[in-house]
């Protein structure tokens, strides 16, 4: 190695580790902020579009809310409140804006780098030549780079909307037991649908969510009984593979 690209590689490295530190000290003022709801995040009770691509608010899904549907068989010529009565049907949804992330904008998403590696790895297989070859390196290091950080985005999101799905199904199996045993038996199914396009900004979006969706399989949820009161909140695994939430 020359002194020319020893120079070179110890400012590369020096560029990650750069890259590194800003990170760190995003993610940790994420955590305070999400500790306190300090500052002008101090009156907010979910994350509205207008800040879908705040910095600090990057882990937090966008406009997530609730909605319970109930229908219920009304008599016309019957004076009664139907609401005081068991409704026919009750129908849950969990709305929030695809799991993406807006603060790196969308030249790719999560799926377009994962194309784009193999795309790469493919090229360094085939390189004879040793300059390019590190070229080639340096490349798929700053994917795995961009990958990291757009998938700690992501996956953030779209697992908070799944546990709000979550607790939202549990309030209605408090009251009834076919459900509940549903549930035990076949576990938690989800359904995703997304409303975005293949055009301009919103394909990158869609590789975002794709990817985040993809790697749900992953979750799974423990339920136990509180033995008291003052018990830990929920517990998320740090371990990426897998992921659990954990309510004992």
């Amino acid at each position: 190695m020359t002194k020319l690209q020893e120079i070179s590689t110890v400012e590369w490295l020096q560029q990650l580790i750069d890259r590194y530190r800003a990170l760190l000290e995003i993610y940790a003022e994420s955590l305070r902020v999400y500790d306190g709801y300090k500052g002008s995040y101090k009156s907010l009770s979910f994350k509205p579009s207008v800040h879908k691509d705040d910095s600090i608010l990057r882990f937090i899904p966008t406009n997530l809310h609730n909605q319970e549907l109930r229908v219920y068989s009304l008599n016309p010529d019957s004076h009664d409140d139907a609401v005081s009565k068991p409704p026919e049907g009750v129908y849950l949804y969990t709305t929030f804006g695809a799991p993406a992330a807006f603060v790196y904008k969308f030249k790719n998403g999560l799926r377009q780098i994962e194309e784009k590696k193999k795309k790469y790895e493919k090229l360094l297989s085939e390189q004879k030549d040793s300059a390019k070859q590190v070229q080639l390196e340096r490349s798929i290091t700053l994917l795995d780079l961009e990958y990291s950080e757009r998938q700690d985005i992501c996956f953030t999101q779209a697992t908070a909307a799944l546990v709000t799905a979550f607790q939202l199904r549990i309030s209605t199996l408090l009251s009834s037991i076919d459900h509940a045993e549903e549930v035990a038996t076949l576990g938690f199914m989800v359904e995703f649908e997304s409303l975005l396009s293949t055009h301009g900004n919103e394909n990158g979006m869609l590789g975002d969510m794709s990817v985040a969706i993809r790697m749900l399989k992953d979750c799974y949820f423990r339920i136990g009984c509180l033995i008291e009161r003052g018990a830990p909140p929920a517990q998320i695994s740090p371990m990426r593979w897998p992921i659990s939430v954990e309510k004992i």
